[in-house]
């Protein structure tokens, strides 16, 4: 049987390679997008209550989102593809209502359509009481303060988060790191992840830390914080502790910094 990394290193590779029925990668190159010609952009804007969730899935390139003041989402869209004709095979979709938006890939069930070239980017701007949940990105993603829950799943690209306070990860292909703020009760919890795992821990974060399975140095940066090893697995604690930051199944190094 497979341990939890390997299984996700077969999968990182497969969802890389073939997101979505789209071909993309983790990164972007200028040949990547002189390779892609054909070209359509979108600018749009939305209400949002607070509290609303926003879902992206399905996208064959990056995703940006910062936050900031104001009740509503400023979405822009870049589809991309090798030809015209492809570029007529696919749509990113954008559904919205008041306490929710979602953006998706969807593509034509025609045989021409079966696999395209393609490309897309997503800028977001959104109040920074959200929800975000994105899944399936092949590309890099990168997330400014979020007060609301944060999860995030399958991305190829590395993920840079600039402060959260209830976090979900699951199968990280390219790294990440990650700012916590004062936990919200939910916590943190990392799981699947090859590369590096960087956590940013503020002041005023109380956490008790596990990490499981780690194929890699697990370190501080910090006098503040000490980690202990204990039976193949390792504890630290922030502050007074008593928040749950939860690190499992990791092919990278692990490091602590407490801001």
């Amino acid at each position: 049987m497979l341990s939890p990394a390997l299984a996700f290193l077969l999968l990182a590779g497969s969802a890389a390679a073939t997101a979505v029925g789209q071909e993309g990668d983790s990164g972007q190159t200028s040949s990547d997008s002189e390779a892609m010609p054909a070209r359509e952009e979108s600018h749009q804007i939305y209400d949002l209550e607070p509290g609303s969730t926003v879902r992206v899935t399905g996208i064959a390139g990056p995703v940006l989102i910062e936050t900031g003041s104001g009740d509503y989402a400023e979405v822009d869209i870049l589809r991309m593809a090798a030809t015209e004709r492809e570029l007529q095979c696919y749509r990113t979709e954008v559904s919205a209502s008041a306490d929710s938006l979602t953006i998706r890939h969807v593509q034509s069930r025609e045989r021409s359509c079966n696999s395209i070239r393609s490309r897309q980017e997503v800028r977001l701007r959104l109040p920074p009481s959200v929800n975000i949940d994105l899944s399936t990105i092949a590309g890099r993603v990168e997330i400014g303060p979020v007060d609301g829950m944060l999860r995030l799943e399958s991305i190829a690209g590395r993920v840079t988060v600039a402060r959260a306070r209830a976090v979900e990860i699951d199968s990280l292909a390219g790294g990440l790191s990650l700012g916590v703020a004062a936990l919200a009760p939910q916590g943190v919890r990392i799981s699947s992840v090859v590369g590096s795992v960087d956590l940013r821990l503020e002041r005023d974060v109380d956490a008790d830390i596990r990490l499981d399975s780690v194929m890699g140095s697990v370190s501080s940066l910090s006098p503040a914080v000490d980690v202990v090893e204990e039976d193949g697995a390792y504890r630290a604690r922030a502050g007074a502790g008593g928040g749950r930051i939860s690190v499992s199944s990791v092919v990278g190094r692990v490091r602590l910094h407490r801001l």
